[in-house]
């Protein structure tokens, strides 16, 4: 009797566990950084419109798992969409790090949040290529390089209370971690985009971002971006040469 009382008081915690609600997944994450809006499903498997503090936004479907490719490996399978926006994610938890397979497309529209705190407005999507991330206590860090390329478009942007147009060129941008822990982003033509450009053997990006372990953001634009910006510039300095430097906090 009382060994059957037993099975059955397990079987009911076994189910509890297995339908506890995806709402709980407020009690893992910073609700000053990330809001959960309108859950569904459970903790194991189910979705939520995630909103952060930058004002960006997405529905997220997650997968949580025990095993990856036939080994004990804790995962969780992420998928977030917004307008035209479509990323995936696969995570695989351990003891002192989180491996994050990241790849998928980013539509300028699910930006508008963050661009409009720089007066820049722009059209069109990036595609980020697969890229592995290890997250830490202290940060994160991204294992290779990689690539995150946007098709151009028209553009509107804001500087010294003036309006300006521009329709650009597809661009790609190369990310890659810096020794002291920072991540660098160089912005050069997409390869195939055929633009009259004063390129030096080096080929010096059009523009340069990093964003440091402190959460600014530095943006350096160089006299090509200007000229590709349709930005009036009376100097004579070659294409390559940074001409505004700009660091501000996230």
């Amino acid at each position: 009797m009382k060994r059957g009382a037993l099975i059955m008081l397990s079987l009911a915690l076994i189910w509890v566990i297995a339908n506890l609600p995806a709402g709980l997944i407020r009690f893992f994450i910073d609700e000053q950084q990330l809001a959960v809006v309108a859950p569904q499903g459970t903790l194991w498997n189910g979705s939520a419109t995630l909103v952060s503090n930058l004002g960006l936004q997405g529905r997220s479907h997650w997968q949580t798992s025990l095993f990856q490719s036939g080994t004990l490996q804790p995962g969780l399978a992420l998928h977030i969409t917004h307008d035209s926006s479509d990323l995936r994610a696969l995570a695989q938890i351990g003891f002192s790090s989180t491996k994050v397979t990241l790849s998928g497309t980013i539509a300028a529209s699910s930006l508008r949040p963050l661009l409009e705190r720089y007066d820049l407005f722009l059209t069109g999507q990036f595609k980020l290529s697969e890229s592995v991330w290890n997250l830490q206590s202290d940060g994160f860090q991204l294992e290779d390089p990689t690539t995150l390329e946007w098709n151009g478009g028209p553009i509107r942007y804001i500087l010294a209370n003036t309006l300006y147009t521009a329709t650009m060129p597809p661009l790609e941008a190369r990310i890659s971690n810096e020794e002291d822990g920072q991540l660098d982003a160089a912005v050069f033509f997409d390869e195939g985009t055929s633009v009259e450009f004063n390129r030096t053997e080096s080929e010096p990006p059009l523009l340069l971002l990093r964003l440091a372990l402190g959460g600014s953001v530095y943006v350096g634009v160089s006299r090509g971006m200007l000229g590709l910006a349709n930005f009036p510039w009376q100097g004579d300095e070659a294409d390559g040469t940074l001409i505004f430097e700009i660091e501000r906090s996230l």
